[in-house]
């Protein structure tokens, strides 16, 4: 009897329990068979530019069957919190960066949910806009640097880097202005944005990169310094070991102002240190005797060599080299897009199709 009672209790319990989990499961108050959704939001253009209005579109929020209240967006630059009933607002970020733009919203049930995304902020690329308003890029070079670029015999500039510039612009459908100026000058001007690139046979530098920016590289150069053969066979020098030979060897070398043979100079031989405004007046000095050597880097220096030749002059000859720089065009540091652009160009249309390297073999360098 007492057994009996017992299993009795026993089976009353398990009905009980199975009747109150089925009941859970039943009553929509504790288990809501309302969707459950997460807040999300896009936003354009992507990516943001500072001080432009940008879009922000909640509409993947809205959870079906449902009405949202509000909108809580926090844009996380220190602007206040916007708290609005429409799907979609604006918001300009003064400074580029990465925020994390979060978004609330409450539903016509009470219920609050809320998202985020880090939002990359771009600095506003107005040399890009102006390039694309007019329709022609301003390109700034010195035409004193054989074969990348000079002078020829009508006056026109021609060159390496000028065709190959000219072709990039015909892939974006723009027009080069091409302006004649002195090579030191070639950077501010690129920082004031009275230029919105620099062509110019530039090489890539930690010291350059602090002030502009770069395209990707198109060619690799040498360092070397040259010398008349007569002058070498007079001094009895064949090679040198480093540029402090020019000072131990009481040499003058000439080279142009705002270059990187310039910097290398003032720092390791500045005794032997001659500059010019131009490499071919520096050329020109060495040739008539008035400093030993000049330094200077491919292809400018195979060209001399070359040209010395075919003038049947006293040849010229390397008695230093070292590898030296990457070769790039200048562009502001704001000018993200433009650069983005003409990268695209030499990487997918002129390098992965070896243009590229004909136009070299073309100029021979």
């Amino acid at each position: 009897m007492a057994t009996s009672k017992i299993v009795m209790g026993v089976g009353m319990i398990v009905i009980a329990v199975v009747a109150f989990v089925v009941g859970l499961y039943a009553s929509p108050l504790i288990f809501p068979t309302a969707r459950e959704y997460a807040a999300g939001f896009t936003y354009s253009p992507m990516p943001p530019p500072t001080g432009k209005n940008v879009t922000f579109d909640a509409s993947p929020s809205k959870p079906e069957g449902k009405t949202i209240l509000w909108y809580y967006w926090n844009f996380a630059d220190g602007s206040p919190p916007v708290n609005t009933t429409y799907v979609t607002t604006t918001h300009v970020f003064g400074l580029y960066g990465v925020y994390n733009v979060t978004l609330t919203t409450m539903d016509s049930e009470g219920l609050e949910k809320t998202g985020w995304k880090l939002v990359t902020v771009i600095a506003e690329d107005s040399v890009w806009a102006r390039v694309t308003e007019t329709g022609k890029i301003i390109v700034g070079t010195e035409p004193g640097w054989p074969p990348y670029e000079y002078l020829n015999e009508t006056g026109a500039i021609v060159g390496f880097e000028i065709e190959l510039m000219e072709m990039i612009a015909d892939e974006l459908n723009l027009t080069v202005e091409w302006r004649n100026m002195g090579f030191d000058a070639i950077i501010p001007a690129v920082q004031a944005m009275d230029i919105d690139l620099g062509v110019s046979g530039f090489s890539v530098t930690i010291d350059r990169l602090e002030v502009v920016q770069f395209t990707m590289p198109h060619s690799i150069t040498e360092g070397q310094v040259i010398m008349l053969q007569t002058r070498a066979n007079q001094l009895g020098i064949t090679q040198l070991t480093s540029l402090a030979n020019l000072t131990q060897l009481g040499l003058k070398c000439g080279t142009q102002v705002g270059t990187t043979q310039e910097a290398e100079l003032m720092q390791v031989a500045p005794g032997a240190l001659v500059t010019y405004n131009d490499f071919l007046l520096a050329l020109e000095d060495m040739k008539r005797g008035a400093i030993d050597c000049v330094y200077a880097e491919t292809p400018i220096t195979s060209n001399w060599i070359l040209e010395a030749e075919q003038k049947a002059e006293t040849p010229i000859v390397v008695i230093y080299k070292r590898p030296y720089f990457p070769v790039a065009f200048v562009a502001h540091k704001d000018a993200h897009t433009l650069v983005a652009k003409i990268n695209g160009v030499l990487a997918e249309k002129l390098i992965a199709t070896a243009e590229l390297d004909e136009l070299k073999q073309k100029w021979k360098c």
